[in-house]
């Protein structure tokens, strides 16, 4: 997971123990509203087992073995056997000509080069065994070339399955995400319906939801608000605007 990913999944975390408690003003919410809480929870219990699969870049082991096996089967196998072959060309008639892979080739075109070896080859195994190569010297070669096919398959499996481990956790975020809002729209219904236990619950709810923004107020703040501002009196230089009084030059 990114950073903006991390800090979500935290943000899911907190609201649902705050709402497993059940605050007194929730007791009341709609049916509709376990459904969201239910829906949030099944959210951070798949993200939390679909991250690890996530990843990214190519894993450091996989590519590591890769390499040794390209080696292997280039500096192990593909040259001495180039050598051999270049001693006996001058020997056999119709002895082909093997082409010297270099290191920089890619590891397709590495295993077509090794494939095409095996197959030229085979009808001479006999000089080469002649020559003091190994008597099973062609079959270490097709293990050479399965064992880094195997590899590279394996590659290309856990690069899907990162893809859709990424897909799974933008499709699971973006569900929790709606769930949370949902959720936020009834718990500030019930907070502002509650003027008595209302307030501190939203505040707290705040703290979660929107930890460094303004404190979002009850209708009843608002109303009693309003009412001092009717009643209070005071002079007009006490009422300001965007911070500067009202009267006042700038």
């Amino acid at each position: 997971m990114n950073a903006k990913q991390r800090k979500k999944i935290e943000t899911f975390k907190k609201a649902i123990t705050f709402l497993d408690v059940l605050p007194p003003v929730l007791a009341n919410a709609p049916p509709g509203f376990a459904k969201q809480v239910q829906i949030l929870k099944n959210a951070v219990a798949t993200i939390s087992q679909v991250a690890p699969d996530r990843g990214s870049g190519k894993p450091a082991k996989t590519a590591a073995q890769r390499a040794t096996l390209r080696e292997a089967l280039r500096i192990g196998q593909l040259q001495p056997l180039r050598k051999v072959a270049r001693v006996l060309g001058k020997q056999v008639a119709g002895m082909p000509k093997l082409v010297n892979v270099k290191k920089s080739a890619g590891t397709q075109s590495l295993l077509d080069s090794a494939k095409a070896v095996l197959r030229d080859l085979e009808p001479y195994q006999e000089q080469f065994i002649d020559k003091g190569v190994a008597v099973d010297f062609l079959d270490q070669l097709d293990a050479g070339i399965r064992a880094l096919e195997m590899v590279g398959q394996a590659n290309v499996t856990a690069n899907m399955a990162r893809t859709r481990a990424r897909g799974t956790l933008r499709q699971v975020f973006e569900e929790g995400g709606d769930a949370l809002m949902l959720i936020d729209s009834v718990v500030r219904h019930s907070c502002n319906a509650d003027p008595a236990r209302g307030a501190a619950t939203l505040m707290a709810w705040n703290t979660i939801i929107s930890p460094r923004g303004k404190a979002h107020r009850t209708a009843s703040n608002v109303a009693s608000e309003t009412a001092a501002d009717v009643t209070g009196g005071g002079d007009e230089t006490s009422t300001t605007v965007d911070g500067v009084p009202e009267g006042s030059s700038t």
